[in-house]
């Protein structure tokens, strides 16, 4: 049976793609027929078999959560200089577009999502710490929304809410 693997938030199936084996899309779930690194179809939840036009060499299924990841955390380090030493905090997210999210990590699909998006944001903080710092306009109060843009994660599909953005 090919399905999305539950931890996984974006994956491809391993192995080759047979006609007629069993496909489940789950509720929460986006499949994507890749036919040699091309979007052929887009599947929705449900149950299918998979037809012949879409077996063989050069095919793979990717799937995509869409479902909310809630309570993620991220944090590092920030450079020296600045008027704290660590950011951490916590955010969720989904797959607003799972297309696009599919296109943009199909080639390198990251083994650990949540790490992926949580350094996108560790690194977005950090950069937005320092450019505030340096000219005087650092809030804590507004950092969670600011470093929710800065973090650019909807141009590769992703919505994200952080919850908190805490300095130490």
């Amino acid at each position: 049976m090919i399905q999305r693997p539950n931890a996984q938030f974006v994956c491809r199936h391993p192995g080759p793609v047979a006609a007629g084996a069993p496909l489940t899309v789950g509720a929460d779930d986006r499949a994507f027929v890749v036919r040699n690194g091309r979007l052929e179809r887009v599947l929705a939840p449900g149950s299918y078999e998979v037809p012949p036009e879409f077996a063989g060499p050069g095919v793979e299924i990717h799937f995509v959560s869409v479902a909310w990841r809630r309570d993620v955390k991220f944090g590092g380090p920030l450079p020296a200089g600045l008027p704290a030493r660590m950011v951490y905090g916590t955010f969720a997210y989904h797959a607003a577009d799972p297309e696009r999210l599919l296109v943009a990590t199909m080639m390198t699909p990251p083994d650990d999502f949540d790490r992926f998006v949580a350094t996108r944001i560790q690194k977005a903080a950090a950069d937005l710490i320092a450019k505030k710092a340096v000219d005087g306009t650092l809030d804590p109060s507004t950092l969670a929304a600011e470093v929710a843009g800065a973090a650019a994660l909807g141009e590769i599909g992703l919505s994200v809410e952080i919850a908190q953005v805490l300095l130490k």
